[in-house]
């Protein structure tokens, strides 16, 4: 009986670890004085307020131009080969361009696509700031299962709510942080641990930022094998 419960537990924690939950990025590629990129970027807050069917929805907003211009937005366009905007990209792989009257519809279709996709990754996120008031990102990594896609990077963002600083525009997940190390972990077993550090801006409100850490593909698909967030305190 003793064994029998065992083999019962280990394969209980085996079925546990190879169904690791997806956490969906919901991107958006937007500028300043776009008209349609408001009802864009207020469809993916709808979603993300709607923690009940959305809890795993993890948004990012990339701005083109502007006071709070993202980095990284240029090399986002080229990565998916945008044409227009707005425009959104799912999980890295699903696309939306434009904004029509069914945009929350065409978005939660997307969201609905892959919400329920296991992950072949494991991501543990924590920060601290520093002595020298910079924002220290780490990132434990174990890989569930293996990946056989190539170029794989892991990257850190951090995002800031501006809905205060630009009323009625509805920034809420600005991004305003971004760099990218390459992601070597290919093998089930592997872990790792990866940290980036952060200029903080002295006029932000910490409980405004969000960390972000995700582990994509930069070649095939664009797939986004998992991604993991953190607000910070």
């Amino acid at each position: 009986m003793k064994r029998y419960l065992i083999l019962i537990w280990i394969i209980s924690l085996t079925a546990s670890l190879l169904s690791m939950q997806l956490q969906v990025v919901g991107e958006i590629i937007t500028w300043p004085g776009c008209g349609p990129c408001l009802p864009a970027r207020s469809a993916l807050l709808q979603m993300y307020e709607d923690t009940e069917n959305f809890g795993n929805l993890i948004p990012l907003i990339w701005v083109g131009s502007g006071n709070y211009t993202s980095p990284n937005t240029s090399q986002r366009r080229v990565l998916y080969q945008l044409s227009g905007i707005p425009y959104a990209r799912w999980g890295g792989t699903l696309a939306y361009a434009g904004a029509r009257d069914d945009v929350y519809e065409q978005y939660v279709q997307r969201y609905n696509q892959i919400a329920n996709n296991p992950s072949p990754i494991q991501i543990a996120l924590d920060y601290e700031i520093t002595a020298d008031g910079q924002l220290m990102i780490t990132a434990d990594v174990e890989m569930i299962q293996s990946i056989t896609t190539t170029d794989n990077k892991i990257q850190f963002v951090v995002t800031y709510d501006l809905e205060e600083d630009m009323p009625g525009e509805r920034y809420f997940a600005n991004v305003l942080r971004y760099d990218a190390d390459d992601f070597p972990l290919n093998t089930t077993g592997q872990t790792g641990r990866y940290t980036k550090t952060f200029d903080l801006e002295p006029w932000w409100n910490m409980a405004k930022a969000n960390t972000v850490v995700i582990i994509q593909s930069f070649s095939d698909d664009k797939t986004i094998h998992q991604a993991a967030s953190r607000r910070l305190d």
